[in-house]
């Protein structure tokens, strides 16, 4: 579930500490309305740094830890 995959997402920004962090492969709603669905972000400590595609943040995600989140939806709250 989503609640899950949020709480893990947590553990895992925390245990990254200074290093970045990349979820990938998941469904991602933005609530921007002009970009309403990504599949990848990329976090730096609690910080959202770049929304997107798996393959535009995958070039930018360089010593990042990595994610799959396998296809879950992922909200803000």
């Amino acid at each position: 579930p989503a609640v899950r995959l949020f709480v893990c997402l947590l553990a895992l920004a925390a245990l990254a500490g200074a290093q970045p962090l990349l979820l990938h492969n998941a469904r991602i709603w933005t609530a921007d309305p002009a970009r309403p669905w990504a599949e990848a972000v990329l976090m730096d400590g609690d910080r959202i740094v770049a929304v997107g595609s798996n393959a535009e943040l995958q070039r930018r995600a360089a010593g990042a830890r990595r994610y799959d989140a396998g296809g879950r939806l992922v909200i803000p709250g």
